[in-house]
């Protein structure tokens, strides 16, 4: 009672509407085709951007969480991932795994690193002289991540990179192996940071709204919409209310 009190009229409308929406009596069964059995869950707004979003964005989720039956559930896939790109080109928010492929230059630097450090003193003169200068040819970024502890066991092997005289700052980060990353975490967290509060609405809503468009759903729940409430209102007292106001 006491949150209601401190909402404006439209945030009152709005939040009664969607506690109509939650109480009301759901069927399991396909939204979009009618299907009554082999559905799955299916987000609307991807969790990839959902997650990290404040905390009166998620709290709302399970409106758009909806039953899809197999052959819905793949061309809602299909028609979420073709708007998830247009979105990693419009807010330069990479998806796609070839997007985070090495430079050549770190590439080749790495391959001649480790193949100095393997193989040693075994590799001719005139051979490592070329690996030497594909290992230079990279400059790593500040705060790259440099290898641990010797360079190698073997003592010729030290002595052979102290000759050849490439510095630790470029041969350490070039013996790490690039670690496999998130790609979509990283795309999602990417795009959710550069929305603004009043665009978020619009981010959730607009989901709502391809769907409909793209899926044509005949089943959907009576109260359910693309304009309704996208963001919780949280009560003076609450800590999620609190911790926004400090962040």
């Amino acid at each position: 009672r006491e949150m209601y009190d401190q909402l404006t009229p439209e945030q009152l409308e709005a939040q009664l509407k969607s506690d109509e929406f939650f109480v009301q009596e759901k069927r399991n069964q396909c939204v979009v085709c009618g299907a009554l059995e082999k559905y799955l869950r299916f987000h609307v707004v991807p969790m990839i951007y959902r997650r990290h979003l404040p905390e009166a964005f998620k709290s709302h989720c399970s409106h758009d969480v909806v039953l899809l039956c197999v052959a819905c559930h793949e061309r809602a896939n299909a028609a979420h991932w073709k708007r998830k790109l247009q979105l990693a080109e419009r807010y330069q928010a990479p998806l796609t795994a070839s997007e985070f492929r090495p430079s050549e230059e770190e590439a080749r630097a790495k391959k001649a690193a480790m193949a100095l450090v393997r193989f040693g003193t075994a590799i001719p003169v005139e051979r490592r002289q070329r690996l030497k200068e594909d290992v230079l040819a990279w400059t790593p970024e500040p705060g790259a991540v440099g290898h641990e502890g010797p360079l190698s066991k073997k003592p010729e092997v030290l002595a052979m990179l102290v000759d050849l005289g490439i510095p630790e700052a470029v041969m350490r980060p070039a013996l790490v192996v690039t670690p496999a990353r998130d790609i979509h975490n990283e795309h999602g967290a990417a795009v959710a940071a550069r929305l603004s509060r009043e665009d978020m609405a619009q981010f959730i809503e607009g989901w709502r709204e391809h769907f409909v468009e793209v899926l044509r759903p005949a089943f959907l729940p009576p109260l359910w919409g693309t304009g309704n409430k996208t963001e919780r209102f949280f009560g003076p007292h609450s800590r999620y209310n609190n911790e926004e106001e400090q962040g």
